[in-house]
């Protein structure tokens, strides 16, 4: 499938982490390859958390480690970020584990999805959609910062951190056809793995 002619994220701003030059290529490819113009690629955790205090971002992609730090470590610092406005900014996470205790750490963190590797263009792209389109409200309970994890089906109305959402989708309407069936799992709820080990779906 020709997904390009589907998606087009020329005016995105986008912040990938990820310390394997290999991993960080496929990524890149894989968002240039919907238009993505404005890419910032991150080898350490330091350089993200850099650029996300100094830069307005629209989506930030980060694998579970990045060198030897946590990429989870990294979302529960940015939904911290007070007077930021990139705490609203939807996170997803990367990972080569799906099982229940990864998709549970990747919920706290306060990221708002889990993509299993292999990542490909689809699986990337129907994350990116849901994002856009989802309504979650962003909560603060407890310890807890980030979308809210009761909920699989997007609510209606507003809510405290659309406003990033809102350009993302702006961008990715044209997408909609597209939804492809991925490997992917909602991290607002629990979900148990698959039959498939790399095939995991809220």
């Amino acid at each position: 499938m020709d997904l390009n002619g589907f998606i087009n994220l020329d005016k995105i701003c986008i912040l990938l982490a990820d310390s394997s030059p290999q991993g960080m290529d496929i990524l890149s490819q894989i968002f240039t390859g919907f238009g993505a113009r404005n890419i910032t690629r991150c080898a350490s955790i330091a350089l993200a958390s850099d650029f996300i205090r100094s830069n307005d971002v629209d989506l930030i992609v980060v694998n579970d480690t990045v060198g030897t730090e946590s990429g989870y470590d990294f979302v529960h610092w940015l939904r911290r970020q007070e007077g930021n406005q990139n705490v609203f900014t939807p996170a997803i996470m990367i990972s080569g584990h799906t099982k229940r205790s990864i998709v549970g750490k990747a919920r706290d963190c306060g990221a708002n999805f889990l993509i299993a590797k292999p990542v490909s263009p689809q699986v990337v792209l129907e994350r990116v959609i849901w994002v856009a389109r989802e309504k979650r409200p962003f909560l603060e309970a407890g310890d807890y910062i980030g979308p809210d994890r009761r909920h699989h089906e997007a609510d209606p109305g507003e809510n405290k951190g659309r406003r990033r959402n809102d350009q993302l989708l702006a961008e990715a309407e044209a997408a909609a056809a597209a939804a492809a069936e991925a490997a992917a799992v909602d991290v607002s709820g629990l979900a148990e793995p698959a039959s498939d080990p790399q095939q995991a779906s809220a």
